[in-house]
């Protein structure tokens, strides 16, 4: 789906797509959650746990997820429960990597 269409873009493309969802996430208010959740998720599935895209859209996704977090603070208990939920794929990730999903949590 999402992914698959992901992988064949050029990267500044699929970044810039990210940057959309995320913006649009950030626009939203507390009655639409379900919309911030879902771009949340895709974008920690992107940036952290697919092995294709983690390299390249690790810090932009990071940064995006900051940006969702600072609107919407309830999403760091969301995305605390993804970092669970995925702890056996989030471990595959560098240390580094993980220690900046974590950052994002704590921010």
């Amino acid at each position: 789906m999402f992914y698959d269409q992901l992988t064949i873009m050029p990267t500044s493309e699929a970044i810039f797509l990210l940057t959309t969802f995320a913006n649009m996430a950030c626009c939203r208010s507390t009655d639409e959650m379900d919309f911030v959740e879902i771009v949340t998720s895709e974008i920690f599935e992107i940036a952290y746990l697919c092995g294709h895209t983690r390299e390249l859209c690790s810090k932009p996704g990071r940064q995006l997820l900051e940006s969702v977090c600072s609107r919407h603070p309830c999403i760091v208990s969301f995305l605390l429960r993804l970092t669970y939920d995925s702890l056996d794929r989030v471990g595959l990730v560098r240390t580094s990597q993980t220690r900046l999903v974590f950052c994002v949590c704590c921010n």
